[in-house]
């Protein structure tokens, strides 16, 4: 690689403004506050000072030790049951990887029936505590590529392995916490809502432009807003508010900022396994809990009229201006208003990355002065590839027809090499 393991870590968690975010080691002698301790294994060997890297395997799993029962159940309490996590326990996919916990998922899974009872214990101390075992928290960190030739940082998405046990108690918690907020969230997110996906986010931006271009004169403007790493800058302070705000209670909104504070994280390439940094800002990628909490934590900023409108897919943020008559004050306010809204809420919007689009279908477009982001004008583009699916400023399909069609030829012609060299069908559909 073209840089030193410990330089991923660090460029994973560069938004962390916590006074905990200087690498770490994982061995530590210091006690916790908390009742949920950990006694962490011995690091990894000492990488070489030129390369930062270590040649030993990722650090063996601590023990959880309990000092104290569980208080009694308080009625305000969220209480798991042993048929709860018994289901949860039996719903884990025996192929997924070994969290740094180090406990199989095979495991869990066909031992749900004698584990249930002793987990379910584990999960309401921990709830009760409203503390997260540090060891749960940990995440190890695998690097993805975003492009076929990555070559710094910035290429690779970090997908985080966090411990399965952790993942069933975020999933009896989402059920829990779902219906509690449901009534504060935005209703024009369409990420991770049942029933509600991707095609309904698409439609719902073509149906309100095109009715608004049925008017001669009308224009549409849609402002494709970017992130820099959004789900890596969420504050836990902040989400807590929010949390309590929606409607979760003290329990659940305390247990949730434990759960993303002081994070130990680990990144792992092959064999090579970087130092430790410990995070508390963020939340980690590939977990249960992280998207709902993103989603949540951006619901508080909502803006919808016949003239204008947000709508969001998870960090997907659009902003659509219904202009008439030259009109767009409304459009550009909303824009500045969110902008300003980012700030406050520590979300960097990449105004580089930022698209315009303009949709008028007058025979003469008339000059528009371009949106202004953070001093830099922003881009204004023909086509724009919004949640996977090609859009034109004259909102025809010739540009997402061109690209499945030579997506489609290129996979057509692997499979006819593939065929030609007598590979079995099996196999060949894998490719599809």
């Amino acid at each position: 690689m073209f840089f030193p393991i410990r330089s991923y870590n660090l460029f994973f968690n560069r938004f962390d403004t916590g006074p905990t975010s200087t690498p770490l080691s994982l061995s530590t002698d210091q006690p916790t506050s908390s009742s949920l301790c950990l006694h962490a294994p011995s690091p990894p060997s000492t990488p070489p000072p030129s390369l930062g890297l270590s040649q030993s395997p990722p650090p063996s799993p601590p023990s959880l030790q309990c000092s104290s029962p569980p208080p009694p159940p308080s009625p305000n309490l969220f209480t798991p049951t042993v048929d709860q996590v018994r289901t949860q326990l039996k719903k884990i996919k025996a192929r997924k990887a070994t969290g740094p916990d180090g406990i199989s998922s095979r495991l869990l899974r066909d031992c749900a029936d004698q584990l249930c009872q002793v987990v379910c214990y584990i999960f309401n101390l921990s709830l009760s505590l409203e503390r997260v075992p540090v060891l749960w928290k940990t995440s190890c960190v695998v690097p993805v590529p975003k492009t076929s030739r990555p070559k710094e940082p910035n290429h690779f998405r970090p997908v985080a392995l966090t411990s399965h046990l952790m993942k069933a108690l975020e999933r009896i918690v989402l059920r829990h916490l779902r219906p509690l907020v449901s009534p504060n969230m935005d209703p024009l997110q369409f990420a991770y809502q049942p029933g509600i996906g991707v095609d309904d986010a698409v439609i719902y931006l073509l149906q309100r432009s095109l009715s608004h271009l049925e008017d001669a004169g009308n224009t549409v403007r849609i402002t494709f807003f970017d992130f820099s790493s959004a789900f890596n800058t969420i504050h836990p302070s902040l989400l807590r508010v929010k949390l309590e705000r929606a409607g979760a209670s003290d329990q659940l909104a305390a247990w949730v900022t434990n759960y993303l504070t002081d994070r130990p994280q680990f990144v792992r390439l092959q064999d090579c396994v970087s130092d430790v940094v410990v995070c508390s800002t963020g939340a980690p990628q590939g977990t249960v809990l992280s998207p709902f909490l993103f989603t949540l934590y951006t619901s508080d900023f909502t803006y919808s009229t016949d003239s204008c409108h947000l709508q969001k897919f998870s960090d997907d943020t659009a902003i659509v201006g219904c202009v008439s008559e030259g009109n767009d004050c409304e459009y550009r306010k909303v824009i500045m208003d969110f902008v300003d809204w980012c700030e406050l809420n520590h979300l960097q919007v990449n105004a580089s990355k930022t698209k315009e689009m303009v949709i008028d279908f007058s025979r003469k477009p008339s000059d528009i002065a371009p949106v202004n982001i953070q001093g830099l004008d922003i881009e204004r583009v023909r086509t724009y590839k919004y949640l996977g699916v090609h859009l034109n400023n004259k909102l025809d399909w010739t540009d997402n027809t061109d690209s499945l069609y030579k997506k489609g030829q290129s996979r057509l012609y692997m499979l006819r090499r593939l065929g030609s060299f007598g590979v079995c069908r099996p196999l060949l559909r894998t490719f599809l």
